[in-house]
């Protein structure tokens, strides 16, 4: 039941079981992106969708209670414990992140980050994390892998990401999928203006099981001496430029 107004590239986080719908106030149409563990439940036999239609919020189900920790030291007992705790504190999390509060942060890695979503950040996510990555002009991130996949949308600018060797090129509004442990690196190939990408991962709901599958492997690996480019000479445009008129 709680009302949430955004405006263009905020980011919005729906918890599991939380009723929610989406309105436009304004005079031309609002386009959203969207990301959800929904496909990774579907595969487990777990997914779930209701539909509440018109019906008000309080004449709803209720979220499913979570289970309550038990006292003791039994595996049982210690398994209560840990669910418990995971789930504690969801209720209060962080549900929106205003681009107007967001900072970058220009990483050893070879590009400003801004976090949108992320647990460092007040959120308590199945997993889900996002932040936009800013290529600077003609330069690059350093090559690495993972265990989980990646999602990357190109909000501006033009580029290549190398997958495995492959060269992919890109451009505004795109949609780059990194698959698992595919050695990778995003490239900008515009020598005057910077490029801007959402990237989105699910590591943290799979990395438990992957730690599992991919032992004695590490979960992320990169070259011993990074080969980002040096960006302490780089001049960075305002964050906010190019961001659409609430």
């Amino acid at each position: 039941g709680q009302r949430i107004d955004w405006k263009p590239w905020d980011t919005l986080h729906l918890p599991s079981w939380a009723w929610h719908r989406h309105g436009n106030d304004g005079d031309t149409p609002a386009v959203f992106h969207t990301w959800s563990v929904q496909p990774m439940l579907e595969q487990f036999g777990v997914a779930l969708l209701e539909d509440g239609g018109d019906t008000a919020v309080k004449d709803l189900a209720p979220r499913p209670r979570q289970i309550t920790a038990r006292q003791g030291e039994d595996p049982y007992a210690r398994r209560t414990q840990r669910l418990a705790a995971q789930w504690s504190g969801t209720e209060s999390a962080r549900l929106l992140t205003r681009f107007d509060d967001v900072r970058g942060l220009v990483t050893k890695r070879g590009a400003r980050s801004l976090f949108l979503v992320d647990k460092s950040i007040g959120y308590h996510t199945a997993g889900l994390s996002a932040v936009m990555h800013e290529l600077a002009p003609g330069l690059y991130q350093s090559r690495h892998r993972h265990g989980g996949e990646a999602w990357l949308y190109v909000v501006s600018g033009r580029g290549h990401s190398e997958i495995d060797g492959v060269d992919h090129p890109w451009e505004q509004g795109d949609l780059i999928v990194v698959d698992h442990w595919c050695w990778h690196q995003h490239f900008n190939d515009d020598k005057t203006k910077t490029a801007r990408l959402i990237r989105v991962h699910n590591f943290d709901a799979l990395y438990d099981m992957i730690r599992i599958l991919l032992d004695p492997l590490n979960l992320f690996e990169e070259l011993p001496e990074l080969d980002a480019p040096d960006l302490s000479g780089v001049v960075w445009p305002d964050h906010f430029e190019g961001r659409p008129e609430a």
